[in-house]
């Protein structure tokens, strides 16, 4: 029982299919079978006026009499058949279905279906074992021996060289096995546990994933951060280069023989000129006219 008074299953042990009333080697295997998860805990399918189902662990809907009652329910074997009462075929202990011609379901965690047409040669089928996982090592399987089932529980204790924790098996052709917790398989010398191939890339894409949450907005952070730098220095470099250009052409000879012509053409230079057309040299006058035209590029300009 869990702290609310539910029930909570541990371990089921499957029953087997009762037999049909003629022998038949080559039809439906009665024996239990071991766990299917993918199956309801449930009863068993079975027919009004044939052999009952086996009983599963919680369904609470008993359909006829020979239908075998659920575990949640006493797990009580139903009645034989009505048509075949004679045969005194009742279901067996863990929810077994009443026989009839055809034999009953097997009860479990899920129970054994009946035949839905009673033929003598159906045999009932098994039911479906349990085990909740709190038991790190379940095996099962038939005696062969015929009679009662029987569930043997032994309790793992540390030692036997085992990584983790040993069992001792006194029917087994081995003294003992090493088991290994949740996640975790033995290895080839059956003593050392390693983390199975399946966890370990589950774990690997867990880290992998948990690991970009901090790392991707750490290197957009720097990228971000590279980029701005990078910028402003961009744009200072620049601005140098316009600063340093703009110093070089103020003080090329090109720059100042520009200006002097925009001085003498007028326009604007902010310089005070007076034009003199008459030039003296050695007491004669000489008109701008009689100037012989220097060439341009033959001027320079002397601080």
């Amino acid at each position: 029982m869990d702290s609310s008074g539910k029930a909570i299953p541990l371990l089921v042990a499957a029953g087997g299919g009762g037999l049909a009333y003629i022998m038949n080697t080559t039809g439906i295997n009665p024996d239990g079978h071991g766990q299917n998860l993918s199956l309801q805990p449930i009863n068993g399918i079975s027919s009004q006026n044939g052999a009952g189902s086996g009983g599963g662990w919680k369904e609470t809907t008993k359909k006829y009499s020979s239908s075998g009652l659920s575990l949640l329910e006493g797990s009580t074997g139903g009645r034989p058949c009505l048509n075949q009462s004679h045969l005194q075929a009742f279901g067996g202990f863990g929810g077994g279905g009443g026989g009839c011609m055809s034999g009953g379901g097997g009860g479990g965690f899920t129970g054994g279906d009946a035949a839905i047409i009673d033929i003598p040669a159906v045999n009932g089928k098994g039911g479906y074992s349990y085990s909740s996982g709190q038991f790190p090592y379940t095996r099962g399987g038939v005696s062969g021996d015929g009679g009662d089932g029987s569930v043997n529980i032994t309790p793992a204790v540390s030692g036997c060289g085992c990584d983790f924790l040993c069992v001792i098996l006194p029917d087994s052709n081995t003294p003992y096995a090493c088991l290994c917790p949740a996640h975790f398989e033995l290895d080839a010398d059956d003593h050392r546990c390693l983390l199975n191939s399946l966890q370990r890339t589950e774990e690997m894409s867990s880290f992998i994933s948990e690991s970009l949450v901090f790392i991707l907005p750490i290197i957009t952070i720097i990228v971000v951060c590279i980029t701005t730098v990078m910028f402003i220095m961009y744009q200072r470099y620049r601005r140098q280069l316009a600063e340093t250009t703009r110093q070089e052409y103020i003080n090329s000879p090109e720059m100042q023989l520009n200006r002097l012509r925009q001085t003498v053409d007028g326009v604007g230079a902010g310089m005070v000129t007076e034009y003199n057309p008459n030039y003296e040299f050695g007491g004669s006058t000489c008109t701008l006219q009689d100037l012989r035209e220097v060439p341009r590029e033959n001027l320079s300009l002397v601080k």
